[in-house]
């Protein structure tokens, strides 16, 4: 197996397999089907889950199936694991162990942070990830500008019976005091809600700033903004939290659509070489007298040009 850069985001392709549709999801039944092909001689155990179930395949001294003679020195270990639910795979797992213990830690962090994170009661939340932390964020400083909105308006609300102070726009709802318009004495020495909000949030040389039109409607933009900003990046600090308590080893592994190409891939060329041998054995059994090389070769130009045609 091929080096994976562990500076992926594992809970994030793991994800992705388990949102898959279509020919995706296609994909994935099809590799799961081919598991038991590849891991004949592995030991396969179950893991229990609160939602579903790991079958997992672990396979010590693991030889490529080759025409060509290898000595058993070139055998490694290695496992494949595939979560089921409802009877259907969802992801895949492989790595090069057979450690028990090494395998089963894992699965239970991906199960618990990433597969079967509970909403509300885990950390960190479910709803932020990579994917829509900026969604997240938005709708955060969505709230918070609605919930604003909602003091400029009930300032409002305390003067409907003077239109001409309402003619002085937005800026009245959060000014200071009235007592410089003449509309009523009723309002004389009205303090908006928004405006003592802004004078203990403010010291007195920014209060006119904050008084001002701009920063209202900055008041409204820059949540939103801000928000967005900071659970974007912090949707990618949240998947990197869930696989913290993965081992260095465990970070290595293959997960989600690289282990499922993976295995598409090495099920053709193991059928291919066990073909191979096959063929070969018939003809040396019936005299043939050539090398296992040579044989290698003249197969594989074959076979090219038989697909040429």
């Amino acid at each position: 197996m091929e080096k994976i850069s562990h500076k992926l985001n594992i809970p994030l392709i793991i994800r992705r397999t388990m949102q898959a549709r279509f020919e995706n999801k296609e994909r994935i039944e099809e590799a799961a089907s081919k598991v038991t092909y590849l891991y004949e001689g592995a030991d396969p155990y179950e893991m229990k889950t609160r939602k579903g179930k790991w079958e997992i395949y672990s396979e010590l001294n693991y030889i490529v199936p080759s025409l060509r003679s290898i000595s058993s020195e070139n055998g490694y270990d290695r496992f494949c694991a595939v979560y089921f639910r409802d009877g259907k795979p969802l992801t895949i797992i492989r790595g090069n162990t057979a450690e028990k213990s090494e395998i089963l830690n894992s699965l239970k962090t991906i199960t618990k942070k990433v597969i079967e994170q509970i909403p509300f009661l885990s950390f960190p939340k479910k709803s932020l990830t990579e994917e829509n932390g900026l969604t997240y964020g938005l709708r955060i400083g969505l709230i918070l500008a609605i919930f604003l909105a909602v003091f400029v308006l009930f300032d409002y609300v305390l003067i409907p019976n003077y239109p001409e102070a309402l003619l002085r726009g937005i800026n009245i709802s959060i000014g200071n005091k009235f007592n410089n318009y003449s509309a009523s004495s009723k309002i004389f020495e009205y303090t908006s809600i928004t405006g003592r909000i802004i004078k203990h949030l403010f010291p007195p040389k920014y209060r006119h700033l904050a008084f001002s039109m701009y920063t209202v409607v900055g008041a409204f933009v820059l949540p939103v903004l801000f928000f967005g900003f900071i659970y974007e990046i912090g949707g990618k600090i949240a998947d990197k939290l869930r696989v913290t308590n993965l081992s260095v080893q465990a970070r290595e592994f293959h997960y989600g659509f690289f282990a499922v190409d993976e295995i598409l891939e090495e099920e053709k060329k193991i059928r291919n070489e066990k073909v191979k041998i096959e063929f070969f054995n018939r003809l040396s059994a019936r005299g043939l007298k050539m090398r296992e090389t040579e044989f290698e070769n003249v197969y594989n130009d074959i076979m090219k040009e038989m697909r040429g045609k």
